[in-house]
């Protein structure tokens, strides 16, 4: 092989230029050309590199410093970890074709050869068990950090920003999915997951939502309630909830019920939570729970649940988001033909946007209210929306016969 680097090697492997499948498979011969490789470099290197083994497909050397920090801080194995070693390894690295940058303008982006995740890990698993465990703590610790990093950067106002975070969530993934992995494991913070979730939610990528959010509940089922306290148990509810969002979306209502019944279980069952959190996240979970029952047009049980939700909500003030609960009451009522309870019920949600100024949602809500009004009249409508928005009745005849026509 002479000086050739792993690189060069696989495209040799690729255009049938060497011919070392002789020995043995392709596989095996690409897992001798990294081996080639790893013992070219440095002692130091070869001991660094060991704590990329948790790594997949990307690295980002400007993120080392950090990652070393995270070692240093999980175990004492990695106490005399230096970031000048570990960066002067992942140099070697590159300069054999271990690591590749992903571009000339981002050389400090930088993705992996596919095995060498998979011999390293051949490797660590000879070290002991304190080593390997400080060093999933750290991994774990590390891209909880960049998860909540990636996550601000996606919920941007600024548009380069959020596409910044898109794009390190992309790059990243297999790295956060494997750090969400050991969390689980160790029966910890699911808060990676979340992050992920809002991944998939912005690229509306509804496929990949849904198996991932089913996994993860899958492992949380199993956790003791005994973990289901404080911050950890908010988010094991927050991770059911998001399941049952998948559901609902796809229309696969009786998953979406069940996983929201579910939520209200783990919700009974944390402690040491602020109690009003507690209650308006049953709040919400009620009002979805009447969603999935009005699409499967069991009309009794959505106002039920409605009601409950309501109910929660006025009695812990959570004014604003009564004008939800209202305005779904009034479409229940429009699909049972009570055109007045309706509108009543939509002049609700219409007071309550006003009162926060919502003038989007009161636009949507007044468009439904003109629709309803021209095909049912009702004598007191107008009297009730002249007096809310303060104009005359005259002035809101015409706004509704306008509003309905457009």
């Amino acid at each position: 092989m002479g000086r050739q680097s792993v690189a060069e090697v696989l495209r040799g492997l690729d255009a049938a230029d060497v011919s070392l499948d002789r020995v043995g498979s392709k596989t095996e011969s690409i897992v001798q050309c990294v081996e080639y490789s790893h013992s070219n470099l440095s002692e130091g290197a070869q001991g660094a590199l060991l704590c990329l083994a948790l790594f997949s497909g990307f690295i980002d050397r400007n993120d080392l410093e950090n990652y070393v920090k995270q070692l240093q801080a999980a175990g004492a194995a990695f106490a005399e970890l230096s970031i000048e070693a570990l960066d002067g390894a992942v140099q070697e690295a590159i300069d054999w074709g271990l690591l590749t940058p992903v571009d000339a303008e981002n050389p400090n982006l930088l993705t992996i050869q596919p095995v060498f995740p998979y011999f390293l890990k051949t490797k660590l698993a000879a070290q002991d068990e304190a080593f390997q465990q400080a060093l999933r703590l750290g991994f774990k610790n590390h891209y909880e950090g960049l998860a909540g990093s990636y996550n601000q950067l996606m919920g941007s106002k600024e548009p380069q920003q959020r596409q910044m975070g898109i794009l390190f969530c992309k790059l990243e993934y297999e790295n956060l999915y494997n750090a969400l992995q050991i969390a689980l494991e160790r029966q910890e913070s699911p808060g990676i997951f979340l992050k992920l979730d809002f991944y998939h939610r912005v690229q509306n990528d509804t496929n990949n939502r849904l198996p991932l959010a089913q996994s993860v509940c899958e492992v949380l089922r199993n956790y003791p309630i005994t973990l289901k306290s404080g911050s950890v148990g908010a988010e094991i509810v927050m991770a059911f909830d998001r399941l049952s969002e998948c559901y609902l979306n796809l229309q696969k209502y009786e998953n979406a019920r069940v996983a929201y019944s579910q939520t209200l279980t783990t919700l009974d069952e944390l402690r040491d939570i602020d109690n009003q959190w507690k209650q308006i996240a049953k709040a919400s979970t009620y009002h979805q729970l009447g969603t999935v029952a009005q699409e499967l047009r069991e009309f009794e049980q959505a106002r039920t649940d409605y009601q409950q939700a309501l109910q929660i909500k006025i009695e812990f003030g959570d004014r604003y988001s009564q004008a939800s609960t209202y305005g779904q009451l009034g479409l229940l009522a429009k699909a049972e033909g009570q055109s007045e309870e309706a509108m009543q019920q939509l002049f609700q949600a219409l007071t309550i946007f006003r009162e926060f100024q919502d003038n989007h949602s009161l636009a949507m809500v007044f468009r439904y209210l003109s629709r309803l009004y021209q095909a049912n009249p009702s004598p007191q409508l107008p009297t009730q929306i002249s007096t809310l928005l303060g104009i005359s009745e005259p002035e809101v005849m015409q706004l509704l016969t306008h509003v309905s026509q457009e």
